[in-house]
């Protein structure tokens, strides 16, 4: 059984991270890649409860931590602000005697930096594809070439 300190709370217990079933649900888990869930799940990692908003990452500490080449970690957080399970709060600055790393939020949460209520941007985030659409033809819908009888599983 675990030890208690007196406030009642475990001693020893291990962080964890959370990830809620309407966030595994959304078309915009879905739609990303392995690299960006990765990145994704690094950066809530870094969330203590009260650090919404200063969650500080720099590209080659991800890459690092989550065993990607920097250019992936990269595009992940591009693709991971684009479809809005994270915001930048403030951007990375490289001058000549400081260099900080950007900070990131996480939508779902109250910020904690600004008090901005939680935007769920990944709840509103639709998928530029559309069913039986040809991006080689510029979107136009296509014919399918065999009926749905003529299909056969194999197996």
């Amino acid at each position: 059984m675990a030890k208690h300190n007196k406030k009642g709370r475990s001693k020893g217990v291990p962080s964890f991270v959370m990830l809620r079933h309407d966030i595994l649900q959304s078309e915009a888990w879905r739609e990303l890649g392995a690299s960006a869930r990765v990145v994704l799940i690094q950066l809530m990692s870094r969330y203590r409860g009260q650090n919404n908003g200063t969650l500080g990452a720099s590209v080659d500490a991800l890459a690092d931590e989550c065993r990607l080449a920097p250019n992936t970690v990269s595009a992940a957080l591009r693709r991971l602000i684009e479809v809005g399970f994270i915001e930048r709060t403030r951007e990375a600055s490289f001058g000549c005697k400081m260099r900080l790393a950007a900070e990131y939020r996480l939508t779902w949460i109250k910020c904690d930096k600004t008090g901005k209520a939680p935007s769920n941007g990944f709840k509103l985030w639709r998928s530029g594809r559309a069913a039986n659409t040809d991006t080689v033809t510029g979107g136009d819908a296509v014919e399918p070439s065999v009926s749905p009888l003529e299909v056969r599983a194999y197996g």
